[in-house]
């Protein structure tokens, strides 16, 4: 009867140590719902479901919005939101020159994928730096991904540094 009491002490005590709750990175928590407006005009508008980004020059319809897919905090003021495009939602890329004029050379031009990643740094509850990724090795830095999973790989912490270039100030509306 030993042989049977250490077995099933032994499996309760495996069962125990194994935690099967998804952690807070794999659900929506702690979703920055609100209206976030930068100095110059711009705008996330956060729902505890969706994103939309509206740029100052266009601020009637959304650049780009779609849906929460995935949010994860890599600590207290550190994180990054994957959106999944609406169909109506995706934006369209041009080419530009360089200094002077910034001049328009080619576009208007798809995203690379349905999955987008906006990283939130310094996050307060009044105030967050937000920057959409952006890939500077694409001519229209483009950094989309076909797939949620893809999209997780590539948007990690250790990534930081490969998309975000000029993340801006938000304040909370």
């Amino acid at each position: 009867w030993f042989a049977g009491l250490s077995l099933v002490l032994g499996a309760a005590l495996a069962l125990a140590g194994c935690d099967n709750s998804t952690s807070s990175s794999n659900k929506l928590e702690g979703v920055p719902v609100g209206t976030w407006t930068a100095g110059y005009g711009d705008q996330f508008v956060i729902t505890a479901n969706t994103l939309a980004y509206y740029d100052s020059s266009t601020a009637a319809a959304p650049v780009y919005e779609g849906t929460i897919q995935y949010i994860e905090y890599f600590n207290n003021t550190t994180g990054v939101m994957i959106i999944e495009y609406t169909a109506d939602g995706k934006p369209e890329y041009y080419e530009y020159g360089g200094p002077p004029n910034y001049e328009q050379i080619s576009g208007p031009f798809p995203p690379l994928g349905n999955f987008r990643a906006v990283y939130l740094t310094n996050i307060t509850t009044a105030s967050i730096e937000i920057s959409a990724a952006a890939d500077a090795g694409d001519p229209c830095y483009r950094s989309e991904k076909e797939t949620l999973a893809a999209a997780k790989a590539a948007f990690t912490l250790d990534n930081i540094d490969t998309y975000v270039t000029y993340p801006s100030a938000y304040l909370k509306q």
